[in-house]
């Protein structure tokens, strides 16, 4: 519901995270073998994986968020690319910035582009899941992000600090200022030989749109985006991520009926979009608890992937949720995959 006083895009929040390194990945395989791999010693590391996205049509590319404390500890002194592998692009000091809810649709999506691309803020990646829209960009800049995005967005008025407040941040403010801010939930980091899991569901008859993107033309996208179907239109997930210096990979996953609407928006776009791929996918969803604190989790569910030979067109893992796009009439499959490594609870 968009707020009618103030003409602005009502949301439930706004989070940042803390400092992180970003790793840009490029030149994936389709069968992804490599990347997974390097998915694998991560988990062997302990280390969490905040964010991933990854996308394995139509030249594949990927991007693994690693808390800076984790990256530190496991590479003091040596060139952390060579441990990512070929085509890995490091960026040292990132953020996180969690929008909420973004309940699907489009105009969220857009409004959120066209405030980057028009601000000269950084955008490195961005996912969606169920309900959070995560955008990578730098960690000096989320402040700045926060107070431009609140030109067209509407936060409720006790909104929660943006930064998790630790105790001794708590202690320092009500020293300082006397204020009594909120301790948040602090992040339980543990790890399960078999993983339980709240739910799961397959989603059929979608397609998936692949393009590329110049980066002078993130606006236009932005404005483009919010108009389809006049302002309604919805998407299942979004991924996109910086490519190069010049463009960006978008991902679009949205329900095979409104094709029409789609195709009108790239049909807009003309030359601008390059490589535009379509394909016919289904979305095998799993949610929480705790996937980005639990390390081993991607690596587990990509891993048995592969060995079960099930394609996948794109991954998205932020917050809570996994995204597993696939492709068409394989999300059973998939998921019969997966059954060894996951357990979801049932219902008594």
């Amino acid at each position: 519901m968009d707020s009618t006083t103030t003409g602005k895009i009502l949301i439930g929040g706004l989070r940042f995270s803390t400092e992180q390194v970003l790793a840009s990945l490029s030149g994936i395989a389709p069968d992804c073998h490599d990347f997974i791999s390097i998915l694998g010693e991560l988990a062997e590391e302990k280390i969490n994986l905040p964010f991933l996205c990854l996308q394995a049509v139509n030249d594949g590319c990927a991007a693994v968020s690693l808390s800076r404390k984790d990256f530190d500890q496991f590479w003091p002194d040596s060139d952390a690319a060579q441990s990512f592998g070929v085509g890995t692009e490091l960026i040292s000091s990132t953020g996180s910035l969690t929008l909420f809810p973004h309940q699907s649709r489009l105009r969220t999506l857009g409004a959120m582009l066209e405030i980057f691309a028009e601000n000269r803020l950084s955008l490195y990646s961005l996912c969606s899941s169920l309900s959070a829209l995560v955008i990578n960009t730098d960690f000096c800049q989320l402040e700045r992000a926060a107070q431009v995005l609140q030109t067209s967005f509407q936060l409720p008025d006790n909104h929660a600090p943006f930064r998790q407040q630790t105790k001794h941040d708590k202690i320092e403010n009500q020293t300082s200022s006397g204020d009594h801010l909120s301790v948040l939930e602090t992040a339980a980091v543990y790890w399960e030989p078999v993983i339980k899991i709240y739910g799961s569901s397959i989603k059929k008859d979608l397609l998936i749109t692949t393009a590329y993107i110049p980066q002078d033309k993130l606006a236009w996208l932005g404005k483009e985006l919010q108009a389809v179907e006049d302002g309604r239109g919805i998407f299942e997930m979004a991924l996109m991520q910086r490519v190069d210096d010049s463009a960006y990979k978008l991902g679009l996953l949205y329900e095979n009926r409104r094709v029409k609407a789609y195709r009108r928006l790239f049909s807009a776009a003309g030359d601008l979009f390059s490589r535009t791929e379509h394909r016919e996918a289904e979305l095998l969803y799993l949610h929480g608890p705790h996937f980005h604190d639990r390390y081993g989790v991607a690596s587990a569910a990509l891993a048995s992937l592969q060995d079960k030979g099930c394609e996948l067109f794109a991954v998205g893992c932020s917050g809570t949720s996994i995204y597993l796009i696939t492709p068409e009439k394989k999300g059973q499959r998939s998921a019969e995959a997966l059954e060894k490594i996951f357990i979801v609870p049932k219902l008594s």
